[in-house]
């Protein structure tokens, strides 16, 4: 009989430990069931997890509650892995991401460039421009003074040509 109530209280202790792994699985249960949930709703996982239940009248054996830890178990395995994959997904969509961004940003940097090229081009052809403009400015005004010495080197020209043609009519008539 001690025998017996030795191995009734070890049985008793493990059934108790036991009891309380369950407890703590099914809280973690309980805790992805609510992230799988959330994560079906956002579409990004069709898991669907069913507890097994054994009617009340029927006591727990180890054997019957180890195997609902293994499922539980493997459950929160698969979870894991789906996390994990969404995890790569996310970190490869990040790190495209990056790239991309970083492809942008050397675009952006290459057309800034190229702007302050074209603006320091126009900017020199516009200084040059109104050089030119303003040695053409100062050509046309020698070339105005010219003309207007030669206007009058003409007109002077041809005041003295009258003279010496009225010169020479009065001379004639003489």
């Amino acid at each position: 009989t001690t025998q017996l109530q030795d191995q009734l209280e070890q049985s008793q202790a493990l059934c108790q430990k036991l009891t309380t792994q369950c407890a703590r699985q099914e809280m973690q249960v309980t805790h992805l069931e609510t992230e799988i949930a959330s994560l079906r709703h956002a579409g990004e996982i069709a898991v669907k997890y069913e507890n097994s239940k054994l009617p009340g009248s029927i006591p727990l054996t180890s054997a019957e509650l180890i195997t609902s830890l293994n499922k539980q178990l493997l459950h929160a395995l698969h979870r894991l892995s789906v996390q994990e994959e969404s995890l790569k997904k996310s970190e490869s969509a990040l790190s495209k991401a990056q790239s991309q961004s970083a492809a942008i940003l050397h675009k952006q940097g290459l057309l800034y460039q190229e702007y302050e090229d074209q603006k320091a081009t126009w900017t020199r052809k516009h200084s040059q421009y109104k050089e030119e403009r303003e040695r053409m400015a100062e050509c046309h005004e020698q070339d105005q003074i010219k003309i207007t010495n030669l206007t009058h080197a003409m007109e002077v020209q041809s005041s003295a040509d009258g003279q010496q043609s009225y010169v020479l009519q009065v001379t004639q008539r003489m």
